[in-house]
């Protein structure tokens, strides 16, 4: 029996979420800021989640549009 049959056979159901990654100088461009400006708003904790594969820094582009989104500044 194939392990898909063998999965489906016990009740489990295969589930796949996809989440699109983009480096440093794709969500300094989704956010029109210098690379520089990102890499400071990261180091003082005020930047778009980032995570880490190995020395990569990677930014989650659902994220980095949350993030963007947040900042909107409105009119009182």
């Amino acid at each position: 029996m194939r392990k898909t049959n063998q999965w489906k056979a016990q009740g489990y159901m295969a589930t796949q979420v996809v989440t699109a990654y983009g480096n440093e100088r794709t969500a300094s461009e989704m956010l029109a800021v210098s690379l520089a400006s990102l890499r400071r708003l990261r180091a003082l904790g005020d930047g778009p989640a980032f995570v880490r594969f190995g020395k990569c820094v990677r930014y989650s582009l659902a994220d980095v549009e949350a993030w963007a989104a947040s900042k909107q500044a409105t009119r009182d």
